[in-house]
């Protein structure tokens, strides 16, 4: 009976652990060339289209939906049409995109009226990927700081950041002379901060086959400003996630555990009841169909229980500090030059590949999690299990207490009890 509680516990340990397991994360230090960083800065001009005033303040309120989401868009595709340094991809192609054009509706938190965005699809094929693709991505609309006495909008550069380093990573994924296992594709997202819309419309038209075929998805969050540049992998621990850790380890970038801090977020509307830093990002969307997702941000998180951006200092994040003019002449862009480098370091691993796919079968535990079925169904299980070694207590009991009566009477199985009573004192007194 002991071993059958053993092993009862072991298995409900192993449980916990599997589901509550420790995240490992990235802290990448600040250490790039001035080449790349100036290059990331030239394209986060580009988009924001610092040199056309009129042009510039239409880009500062991208909200979902907005004139300024449009045409930050058609600022994208443009760039993606015309400059050659994107001259290796081409538009996607499929049944619920035209023109590398992905049009979806959502419910805007803001109005509460139906709206519609888009989000923008480039890929760059190899003729040796069978359909196995890496998928980059990032947000295009922002949370503008609104100021209420000259009543106008200043774009967060912390929001175009991201878009920017998309543009230099596609940038540098079109110039690389070596074929990859597998195709990328570039998705800019529309309707990032309307609950991630973009991403779950893009993955709700996804294939079953497709997202088996998707090796890999990479995120750009909230990354321009920030004492710290981690790397979140998954939910769960995997062999993935160590192997994308490897890949940044051998680059000489610092390597630090990343303690998730559980917050609550009234806009998420997903598979999971709760969320938290790293989970906050198109990654999510991605991560409940299984597809092994990784989410680059920004903080300082080094101290538990604690949600700080910056040690000692005040964050400008969101605030009317937070644009291009503040930021250029105040701190400097390498964080984005260093997402950049550490992107392309993972793609162009020769064994991502097979990485990837090794033991992907473990993905599946979160969307085991996901399902509210699922763990109701898991619960009365183990009910069921505990019900069951209860009763096999009791009656194994019962029957020694039988036997006890048979051959020494009720006055037998009262000395055989207060024996016991005897031993469990005298245990107790060690």
């Amino acid at each position: 009976m002991k071993k059958i509680l053993y092993i009862a516990l072991i298995v409900f340990t192993m449980l916990c652990t599997v589901i509550f397991g420790a995240n490992i994360n990235v802290e990448v230090t600040h250490a790039s060339s001035q080449a790349v960083e100036t290059k990331a800065e030239e394209y986060l001009n580009t988009f924001l289209s610092i040199n056309n005033a009129d042009m510039n303040a239409v880009l500062q309120d991208r909200r979902p939906g907005t004139t300024g989401e449009k045409q930050a868009a058609l600022n994208i595709y443009t760039m993606f049409a015309i400059n050659t340094a994107f001259s290796n991809f081409e538009n996607v192609e499929d049944a619920s995109t035209e023109m590398g054009v992905q049009p979806f509706q959502f419910t805007s938190y803001i109005t509460g009226l139906s709206s519609v965005s888009n989000n923008l699809r480039f890929i760059k094929k190899s003729s040796i990927s069978d359909n196995k693709k890496v998928i980059i991505g990032a947000s295009y609309d922002n949370s503008p700081y609104y100021d209420e006495d000259t009543k106008t909008y200043t774009d967060n550069v912390t929001s175009s950041g991201k878009v920017a380093t998309l543009l230099y990573i596609a940038d540098l994924i079109n110039g690389l002379t070596s074929e990859l296992m597998f195709d990328i594709e570039i998705v800019f997202f529309g309707a990032g901060t309307n609950g991630y819309a973009g991403a779950y419309s893009y993955m709700d038209k996804m294939s079953a086959k497709e997202i088996d075929n998707t090796l890999l998805f990479i995120n750009l969050d909230q990354i321009t400003l920030g004492q710290n540049l981690y790397m979140y992998v998954n939910e769960i621990s995997s062999h993935q996630e160590n192997y994308l850790l490897d890949i940044l380890k051998s680059t000489n970038i610092k390597i630090t555990d990343f303690n998730s801090i559980t917050t609550l977020n009234s806009n998420y509307s997903g598979k999971f009841n709760y969320s938290h830093r790293g989970l906050e990002g198109n990654n999510i969307a991605f991560m409940e169909h299984g597809i092994t997702s990784v989410n680059f941000f920004t903080g300082y998180f080094e101290k538990i229980g604690e949600r700080a951006e910056f040690e000692g200092k005040t964050s400008i994040i969101k605030t009317k500090d937070d644009n291009y003019t503040y930021v250029e002449e105040n701190y400097d862009f390498s964080n984005l030059a260093l997402v950049a480098n550490a992107v392309i370091n993972i793609v162009t691993s020769d064994s991502l590949l097979y990485n990837m796919t090794k033991n992907k079968s473990s993905s599946a535990w979160l969307n085991f999690w996901t399902n509210p079925k699922y763990p109701i169904m898991f619960m009365i299980i183990i009910c069921l299990l505990f019900s069951l070694i209860y009763i096999a207590i009791y009656y194994n009991n019962k029957k020694k207490s039988e036997t006890i009566i048979a051959e020494k009477g009720v006055d037998g199985l009262m000395r055989e009890i207060n024996k016991l009573d005897k031993e469990i004192d005298d245990e107790s007194k060690k």
